[in-house]
């Protein structure tokens, strides 16, 4: 007589901060190292901010400047489950491969991975970008489900205007950068009870708190065609697309978007870079 397959028990699963710098918010409180992460939590980053939460010792999430995302879900079986969803901003998952099914998702991209590491990227409107460092990504289109792709190795895919784009070879910069943030080692299950705090360098704090400004502009380029150069009464400078609203201009840049009175605006010329 056969015995019926027995099926894996599901215990709750929780991530440790072990890394701040800047301003950064779990659920609106500002957050410190040791805290636990967990199922629906909200985790943002200021500018020039960055946080890293890792996942027992299968995962590590390294959030970038200005970044917005949710825990969607946590759960321990025979491997970890961990399920993300970003509404702004980089972010870059490490994932040591047969320990975690690991998921990342915006408003029109999944990106789902066993073990590789990756950085994931997106716009408030939900236009996505992936850069795979090793290992491999099965990316789908959540507008379309026919619409979806293996990325590889030291390549990029893009995700605008509803669809994917084909896939194209990082520059020696891009997977330098990477790299380094590859480098961020793991902390044992000792260390992220005792305090934990990631081993971070004066380099690799700078690649994680440095807005990849180039991959945004390309986002807007995708969506509006061209761009403008806004320079405001208080020499700030914003690129983006506008348009005027009585009193005002409504700038829609990769951040979001911006009004700001007619009066305080000294030149708009076209952004040609």
């Amino acid at each position: 007589e056969k015995t019926a397959p027995v099926a894996a028990v599901s215990s709750p699963l929780e991530g440790t901060v072990t890394f701040l710098t800047g301003n950064v918010t779990i659920n609106g409180a500002s957050a410190v190292p040791g805290m636990k992460i967990r199922t629906e939590d909200v985790i943002e980053t200021g500018e020039k901010s960055a946080a890293i939460v890792q996942f027992a010792e299968s995962s590590m999430l390294q959030i970038k400047s200005r970044t917005s995302m949710s825990i969607d879900r946590l759960d321990r079986t025979d491997r970890d489950v961990i399920a993300l969803s970003q509404t702004k901003g980089e972010c870059f998952n490490k994932i040591v491969k047969g320990k975690a099914e690991y998921s990342v998702r915006s408003k029109t991209c999944v990106a789902a991975v066993r073990g590789t590491a990756f950085l994931f990227c997106t716009t408030p409107e939900g236009d996505s970008d992936v850069s795979l460092l090793h290992g491999s990504v099965h990316i789908s289109n959540q507008l379309k489900s026919s619409d979806v792709a293996l990325l590889e190795e030291n390549k990029r895919i893009s995700l605008s205007g509803g669809k994917l784009s084909p896939q194209t070879k990082l520059t020696s910069a891009e997977i330098s950068d990477l790299a380094a943030l590859d480098s961020i080692g793991f902390l044992s299950v000792d260390e992220l009870e005792k305090g934990p705090q990631s081993k971070v360098d004066d380099t690799r704090r700078e690649t994680l708190t440095t807005d990849n400004d180039q991959r945004s502009i390309q986002y807007l380029r995708l969506k509006y065609g061209k761009l403008s150069v806004i320079t405001t009464a208080d020499g700030k400078t914003i690129i983006g697309q506008f348009r005027h609203t009585g009193k005002t201009i409504e700038i829609t840049t990769a951040y979001g978007k911006e009004s700001i009175s007619s009066s305080k605006i000294t030149k708009i010329a076209p952004y040609t870079k």
